[in-house]
């Protein structure tokens, strides 16, 4: 498209038609930072809103992509987008805690981000690292995005020690993060005029990570092992539950033993008497690759921006 130069003449029907279909899925990989209350991402910012003001205008008023992850501490300054029909969100197992109670409390940290995800992929933990609490947390975890349509499980992942530590190093991450969280000041500037141009980005301000990004593949190999491991999970998923649902049964004899008016769970608590038990979502294996992009030579300093 950057040697079409005549695209701002095309009918705006069809130039909305083509920034429709230009739109790309990506897994956006995000962990939250409970010490600075703020989620980071390793995710490339979504192409679409920074080619020039009116596809920026267009995605952001038809909700192709919605400002998400934000958190109390910041509600207005700090946010990521996410496309809720193309995009993956990814919760990577990280540290030495693994899934913990920040994990499974993602969604309680994290505004205007559940309702919008269909898509989740989280890490598959081996026997020989996993914790004890990690096969609820990471129920809890499913559980708390009331829309997902599709729950992936990431098999064959190595562990980490750090944040996404494994896929990038920190420099990549650092410079990820910063260009897929935008603020309040720099999207109102970038929004001021809708018939102006964005122009066309330099060489030095194209990253690219020294490892690609990230993408979800089906696993290679033994598809029996793979299907064993799946089963194993959701049978500890069903164990889990299972428990809960004991633990609530039993709080609620005692309570009703004392005559009290006030039960301990909600009435429409998932795992409540004379309800059925949450149901499990469909696990769908995956692996990580890496989408790698050949940096090109660049005939000119600068390529023209399209203007509509």
């Amino acid at each position: 498209m950057h040697s079409f130069k005549r695209f701002s003449d095309l009918p705006a029907e069809l130039r909305v038609s083509i920034w429709r279909l230009s739109r790309q899925p990506r897994v956006v990989e995000v962990w939250y930072d409970a010490d600075a209350d703020c989620c980071h991402t390793t995710a490339r910012p979504p192409a679409l809103l920074h080619v020039n003001r009116e596809a920026r205008a267009e995605a952001l008023h038809q909700d192709w992509y919605r400002r998400a992850f934000r958190t109390s501490s910041h509600p207005r300054d700090h946010y990521i987008y996410f496309s809720p029909t193309f995009d993956v969100l990814y919760l990577p197992r990280h540290g030495l805690m693994g899934y913990d109670d920040t994990a499974r409390d993602f969604t309680l940290h994290v505004r205007d981000t559940a309702e919008h995800v269909r898509a989740l992929a989280i890490d598959h933990v081996r026997t020989d690292t996993i914790r004890p609490w990690e096969p609820y947390n990471k129920l809890m975890l499913l559980l708390s995005f009331p829309h997902v349509q599709e729950a992936m499980l990431v098999v064959g992942s190595p562990p980490s020690q750090s944040p996404v530590g494994r896929l990038h190093d920190r420099k990549t991450l650092r410079r990820r993060s910063y260009e897929s969280i935008e603020s309040s000041s720099s999207s109102s500037s970038s929004s001021s005029s809708s018939s102006s141009c964005l122009p066309a980005p330099s060489p030095s301000s194209v990253s690219t990570p020294s490892k690609g990004d990230v993408v979800l593949v089906d696993p290679q190999g033994d598809t029996s092992a793979i299907m064993e491991v799946i089963n194993n999970v959701i049978e500890s998923f069903s164990r889990e539950i299972e428990a809960v649902a004991a633990v609530s049964d039993h709080s609620i004899g005692i309570d009703n033993s004392s005559n009290s008016s006030t039960s301990p769970l909600p009435k429409d608590d998932s795992c409540s008497p004379g309800r059925t038990l949450p149901h499990l979502p469909c696990l769908i294996p995956k692996a990580i690759a890496y989408h790698r992009q050949q940096r090109h030579r660049r005939r000119h300093k600068h390529r023209p921006a399209i203007c509509a």
